[in-house]
């Protein structure tokens, strides 16, 4: 034991005596202080030297896709905004700041009437989930940045966007405009993904395009920021050995990948009810006639007694449960004073054609589905859409008729065997569900 102890005091003094030496602080000629200024010097310096300011492709979730977003930051710590989803015609000016917190931030810490709708909670246009929004930062990270590039992740959620300078005498109404057509360019709802002459069914939503994998039944999801070309995605995919990331639209309709000739985005038209029953699907109490209203009426008094109140609903696939994958069926959102619960109960369906389907219920939803039908008197919210006979749920038949059958924004369900029951649903999600 004592040389033991003797080894440990022999070691503790080689420390002691390593840790007093001066060499150890010459390891940086700079101050940690100093560094940090100059770091932080040095991003502001790079933000604030295009004339014309920046792009950056904005992504709160990449599950919303990405979004056009310009920025001109000045020597003042102003930074004004302009994005894509505002319009060609609209900028905000707000202060910035820049500081070190473990390496150099970037924060908008002023509100920003264009900026911050991807970090509202409560998104003006319903997008994302109401209480988190598009789950959208505000303070990022200074990952990388260079005259030509930055590389920003967001603190919170730790999103990946990149900025690059706009050219030169870039006008920022003519740049928006250039996006905003582009993307009125991607007029359909669904895509063959085209990989070495193999296609997979996709659906487009917004920024998004997803499809499944008929071999791995593996998910799929293409978020994408639109430029005035075509797309880049928010990250290189790779599926059957091909690579690809940006894809150029052509004048027949196709998207071709930029530098994968084996890869390319076809559209498709198929029937309306083919295109009802893969996307999803929005309405409000008013779109009901009042064959259905009076079923909605119905479940009123007990959101009341729960103190709560539907805010949305809708037809269509919902990732409830991952284990399970999507479910096709009625979906709504019960809003309290504090929290939104999601709910929906599972719809099944028949195709009949082109223009007719069918569509049935078994009684069974996810938990809180099934919470709300035992305790609120929620199920008749499911009878303009199945029958009740004698204590069973029976299918209805439903003509559907839409506007554009390339790139439909409603369609109108009416039932065949009783022609007072009819519907309508919208591409767009609709708040507020009893008030409009």
């Amino acid at each position: 034991m004592k040389k033991i102890f003797n080894l440990f005091t022999f070691l503790a003094a080689i420390l002691l005596a390593t840790a007093c030496s001066p060499e150890v602080d010459d390891l940086f000629d700079k101050s940690s202080s100093q560094r940090i200024s100059e770091a932080i010097n040095n991003t502001k310096d790079i933000l604030t030297t295009p004339a014309d300011g920046w792009v950056m492709h904005y992504y709160g979730s990449p599950m919303y896709g990405g979004y056009n977003v310009l920025c001109k930051f000045d020597k003042k710590d102003r930074v004004t905004v302009a994005s894509e989803v505002a319009g060609k015609d609209s900028t905000f000016t707000s202060h910035y700041k820049i500081e070190q917190s473990q390496g150099v931030i970037l924060s908008f810490d002023e509100y920003n009437d264009i900026f911050h709708y991807f970090s509202d909670p409560h998104n003006p246009d319903g997008n994302g989930v109401d209480g988190k929004g598009m789950l959208g930062d505000l303070e990022f990270r200074v990952m990388k940045a260079s005259a030509d590039s930055i590389i920003l992740k967001g603190k919170k959620h730790n999103n990946r966007m990149v900025m690059v300078p706009l050219k030169k005498s870039t006008n920022w109404a003519n740049y928006i405009d250039a996006v905003q057509k582009r993307f009125a360019s991607m007029k359909y709802n669904i895509y063959d993904v085209v990989i070495k002459g193999k296609s997979y069914r996709a659906l487009r939503s917004q920024h998004t395009i997803s499809f499944t994998n008929p071999d791995s039944q593996d998910e799929t999801r293409l978020n994408f920021v639109v430029t005035d070309k075509g797309f880049k995605l928010y990250k290189p995919v790779t599926i059957a050995g091909e690579t690809f990331s940006e894809f150029i639209y052509s004048d027949d309709d196709k998207w071709v990948d930029a530098n994968n000739k084996n890869v390319l985005l076809k559209p498709v038209v198929p029937p309306i009810t083919e295109q009802f029953v893969n996307t999803n699907w929005f309405f409000a109490f008013s779109n009901f006639s009042a064959y259905g209203q009076k079923y909605w009426n119905m479940i009123k008094p007990g959101a009341a007694s729960m103190g709560e109140n539907i805010i949305g609903a809708g037809l269509g696939k919902e990732l409830i449960n991952k284990n399970k994958g999507p479910q096709f069926g009625l979906t709504f959102a019960s809003k309290g004073n504090k929290k939104t619960y999601w709910c929906q109960y599972y719809f099944t369906y028949k195709i009949i054609g082109k223009d007719q389907i069918s569509i049935g219920f078994e009684g069974k939803g996810n938990g809180n589905a099934i919470y709300y039908a035992n305790n609120a008197g929620y199920l008749p919210c499911v009878l303009p859409f199945v029958k009740n006979v004698k204590g069973e749920f029976v299918d209805r038949v439903f003509k559907l008729e839409t506007d554009n059958l390339k790139n439909p924004t409603y369609i109108k369900f009416t039932e065949v065997d009783n022609p007072e029951n009819t519907f309508t649903v919208s591409r767009n999600y609709i708040k507020d569900f009893f008030a409009n």
